[in-house]
């Protein structure tokens, strides 16, 4: 039995073909330490970033996290 996965971001990132630097710049970030850390679950994004990922991915938010 697989366990699941707490974020899959990383997954939708990866299978897009995409950096964390260059997701960072189509949600508008700094650098993809950002990416990274909504990855690992450090941090959460805020509303806008999690709408960003969900344009970015074509997935809701409620998959990707």
């Amino acid at each position: 039995m697989s366990v699941p996965l707490e974020s899959y971001l990383r997954t939708y990132r990866k299978r897009s073909g995409l950096s964390q630097e260059e997701v960072a710049f189509l949600i508008g970030s700094a650098n993809g330490a950002n990416v990274a850390r909504h990855e690992q679950l450090d941090r959460q994004p805020d509303l806008p970033t999690a709408f960003a990922y969900e344009v970015i991915f074509r997935t809701p938010a409620r998959e990707l996290f």
